[in-house]
Parts: C-alpha cells; sequence; structure tokens
C-alpha cells in the first residue's frame, strides 16, 4: 500500500497538497514523534523512557544519522515505534532546490531505512516544516505523506525542560501530533538533556488529561509503510 492508495480523513487542503497535522478525534489518544535523530546518547535517553512508560511513538529520522547509528534505529523498530523519513542531510537550504534534489534526499533515506529494519516508510515530515512545490512534487512521486504537527516543544533549539512543559501542556487535547527532537542537524548545537528531562511529565500530564500516547498510522488512519 502507498499513500496514493489511501486518503486519511485526518488529510488536510493545503497549499500544494495535503498535509495531516491532527488525528483522529474521539479516541482519547495523542502521538509522539521526535525530529532529527538518531543521535548518540540522546536517542537511546528518549528511548528508555518511552520503554518505562509503555509509550509508542515516531520518529523522524535523517538519513546519514540513520546510516551512522543503525542499532539505535533497529532499536526503535524493535521496541514498537515508527521509523519515518526527515531527508538524507536536513540542510537547511533545501527549500531553495529542485524537485529531483527532494526526490534523491527521500530515495536515500527511504533506503537506508527499508536497510536496518527492513520496511520501506511512507510517512514524510519536511526539514522544519518547510513545504515548497518541489518536495511536495517529490512526496506526490515517491508515494508519503506529508505530516506536521500540532504542538510543537521548540526544543530545537536551546530551551528549558519547563518552557517544554509550559508549551505543551495546556492547550493539550485529543488528537495532538507533538514535535519533539531527539537529534540535532549540522547547524545546531543545541542541548537535548531538556527535552529528556521533560518527556516523563508530559506524557503523564497527557495521561491525566485522559488522553494516551498511540501510534502515529493509527492516530491518522494513515500507513506507515509501504
Amino acid at each position: 500500500m502507498t499513500v496514493a492508495d489511501h486518503r486519511s480523513p485526518t488529510a488536510v487542503r493545503a497549499w500544494f497538497g495535503d498535509v495531516h497535522r491532527r488525528g483522529v478525534v474521539g479516541h482519547n489518544r495523542f502521538a509522539l514523534t521526535f525530529d532529527d535523530g538518531p543521535f548518540d546518547g540522546a536517542t537511546d535517553a528518549v528511548l528508555d523512557i518511552l520503554k518505562a512508560e509503555d509509550a509508542p511513538a515516531t520518529f523522524f529520522v535523517i538519513g546519514e544519522y540513520a546510516a551512522r547509528w543503525p542499532g539505535t534505529v533497529r532499536r526503535m523498530h524493535e521496541e514498537g515505534h515508527l521509523v519515518a523519513n526527515h531527508t538524507w542531510s536536513h540542510w537547511r537550504f533545501g527549500m531553495l532546490c529542485s524537485q529531483r534534489y527532494w526526490r534523491e534526499e527521500i530515495r536515500r533515506t527511504d533506503e537506508i531505512i527499508q536497510e536496518i529494519i527492513g520496511r520501506r516508510p511512507l510517512m514524510f515530515r519536511p526539514p522544519m516544516g518547510i513545504r515548497t512545490p518541489m518536495n511536495v512534487q517529490a512526496l506526490r512521486a515517491t508515494g508519503h505523506a506529508c505530516v506536521m504537527w500540532t504542538g510543537r516543544g521548540r526544543d530545537g533549539v536551546n530551551t528549558t525542560k519547563q518552557r517544554i512543559l509550559d508549551r505543551l501542556i495546556e492547550p493539550a487535547a485529543d488528537g495532538d501530533v507533538i514535535l519533539l527532537h531527539d537529534g540535532r542537524d549540522s547547524a545546531s548545537r543545541r542541548d537535548p538533556q531538556p527535552t529528556i528531562d521533560a518527556l516523563p511529565e508530559l506524557i503523564a500530564a497527557y495521561r491525566n488529561k485522559g488522553l494516551q500516547p498511540a501510534p502515529l498510522d493509527q492516530l491518522l488512519e494513515l500507513p506507515a509503510y509501504e
């Protein structure tokens, strides 16, 4: 199955094409998603917390990092998390590039993920959430869904545990797709520790509101893999 075979009820028409920001409501669920990993030390700490909390998540991995730390990607999959595509290099000026550039970034990342876990991902998140006609056309050509978010911890830069929690807990709602970061791109020097420290309290706060973490494919009613 490809995304082209299945249009999710959560798809929203937007500039250049469909995006997926919020899950199906009515089931009291939310999804945790992590960008820019895997990253040595940080991702393992996140996985340890998710295992202890019995909380599934989705990791939008950078392909060159997946190639560097394949064991961490394998652990994501083996522990029941989804692995999705976040381009090969996460180059911040990729937004200026051609469809050919985007197709290659997506293809290379798909291939390394498939090599590691045996599955080709169908979910994609553009670096920094920037959608352009070129990357959207590439997604159509490669059969991927564009997944965004309803809330983000703004932890892609240096921050604090409390700022992350303050941004996310108050507006928590059914169907939320939460964006956090377990890694950092080559242009960032952020400290991942505030994200690690905030994660248990964040999960507990959502549960206190009656919301349970769910796999992103279930929340969006969208296939995770081909």
